[in-house]
């Protein structure tokens, strides 16, 4: 449950990310009341990291969980860091697209515009997520097959 608790601290950082992300790219630069209010998040998110350590008092036994959790937390942490970039950038390319004449509001409505980078990221990721799991498309064949659903399909 600490690696969970761990996790979801570090989702909670994403105003973070994309104040980073817009301030790096040169879209928006932060006033005083946002950069309090961002600081009031990383006293949360310090808060809550130390929160969740524990009592102090360790066996042989938590040490050796510890160890053996170390790596899943650290890929974990990772994944939830790089998900937090993403959901930045998604919000950046929101914000520049918006500003074009054919990202109007009155060009293209908050829905349409929700779709399509929907559909831009299932499209991005699509092969990577078949191909990635290389076994997936060969045992799909073989039940398929096995099922004679492929030949029904072909004839």
């Amino acid at each position: 449950s600490g690696s969970a608790a761990f996790v979801e601290t570090i989702k909670a950082a994403e105003p973070i990310t994309s104040a980073g992300t817009a301030v790096l790219w040169g879209i928006e630069q932060l006033v005083p009341e946002e950069v309090a209010s961002l600081g009031g998040i990383i006293v949360g998110v310090v808060l809550s990291t130390l929160g969740h350590r524990g009592n102090g008092a360790s066996s042989s036994r938590d040490e050796l969980e510890l160890a053996t959790s170390s790596q899943s937390l650290l890929t974990s942490s990772f994944i939830v860091l790089l998900a937090n970039i993403c959901f930045s950038f998604r919000g950046l390319h929101q914000k520049l697209f918006r500003s074009t004449p054919q990202g109007k509001a009155t060009v293209v409505d908050d829905l349409n515009l929700q779709y399509r980078m929907q559909q831009i990221g299932c499209l991005l990721l699509i092969i990577p997520a078949v191909f990635g799991n290389a076994s997936f498309p060969p045992r799909v064949l073989h039940y398929l097959s096995t099922k004679g659903v492929a030949s029904r399909l072909l004839l």
